[in-house]
């Protein structure tokens, strides 16, 4: 995921709520972008997204979307090529299978 570079400061969170089945924030968040200045953006939760295309059962966020970063209150964009990104199933089950790999014969 790319972040927004222009839109970093997020201001106004009132219209952002916590979704009731993945727990992620949905909803408007006020942002400002160099360009336009202070502008709304939509953002989605994990449940607008589509199913992972490894496993076909996780799921990832919605392609040309936005998602709200808890961890240091910022919009994050989803490039169009975002469909390309495992869900979280996928991405530990490949970091487990690197670290056998790297652990070598035992």
């Amino acid at each position: 995921m790319l972040p927004l570079a222009a839109m970093g400061v997020l201001v106004k969170q009132d219209q952002l709520r916590r979704c009731w089945q993945c727990g992620r924030m949905k909803g408007r968040a006020l942002v400002h972008d160099a360009w336009s200045g202070w502008i709304y953006l939509p953002v989605l939760c994990l449940c607008d997204g589509i199913t992972c295309a490894r496993c076909k059962e996780g799921a990832i966020h919605r392609p040309i979307s936005n998602r709200f970063d808890e961890a240091n209150g910022t919009v994050l964009h989803i490039p169009h090529f975002g469909y390309l990104f495992p869900c979280i199933a996928c991405r530990r089950a490949e970091t487990q299978q690197a670290q056998r790999g790297r652990a070598g014969p035992g």
